[in-house]
């Protein structure tokens, strides 16, 4: 990657978060989609401060990056399919084609996600909605959207059953909520 090693940064670390199974990522183990790899590029700031702003996809097979996608503040957290791309910031999640180039989609704001909670399913993607303790579901082939009121306190974790039939969800002060389709208590 020697473009990479042009530019004026320093590159703290690459692997944070990486593919751990098609759907979400979760740093520091790896596995690709089709031979592509997500990355995390990491640069270090004027003050000392290691910032992720960039996605970063690998395509193994060609032995070179295929798409960089940059922000302007941290990505947390990448889940990838193999036709979607999604970036979750603190704020806000992004949905792009995978496609290169990628296409934006669509981006959708959230409540404060500092642990980038985010499920990706074959069908629908869900994450923190605009209220803490709200859960939106996203269907990805009409892009209807549901709020799921969940919890009254900020998320703290979620995940999405192999067949996104059942979601579960847990908060800063209930340990979980278990939800089936079509989401309901």
């Amino acid at each position: 990657m020697p473009a990479l090693a042009q530019r004026k940064c320093s590159v703290e670390q690459t692997t944070s978060p990486l593919l751990a199974e098609e759907g979400n990522l979760n740093s520091r183990r790896t596995r690709s989609v089709s031979g592509k790899i997500p990355l995390s590029l990491h640069k270090k700031s004027d003050h000392g401060l290691t910032i992720d702003t960039q996605v970063i996809i690998w395509d193994d097979a060609k032995q070179k990056v295929v798409i960089t996608l940059e922000f302007h503040s941290r990505v947390h957290r990448v889940c990838l399919s193999r036709s979607r791309i999604i970036a979750v910031l603190q704020n806000s999640v992004h949905m792009y084609a995978f496609s290169s180039p990628p296409q934006k989609i669509s981006v959708f704001e959230t409540a404060d996600n500092p642990f980038g909670i985010c499920c990706l399913g074959a069908k629908v993607i869900v994450f923190p909605g605009r209220t803490p303790g709200q859960v939106q579901m996203v269907e990805m082939s009409s892009g209807n959207i549901s709020i799921i009121p969940a919890h009254g306190t900020p998320l703290k974790a979620m995940t999405l059953s192999p067949d996104g039939e059942i979601l579960a969800t847990a908060s800063e002060t209930v340990r979980s909520s278990l939800y089936s389709q079509p989401y309901q208590t």
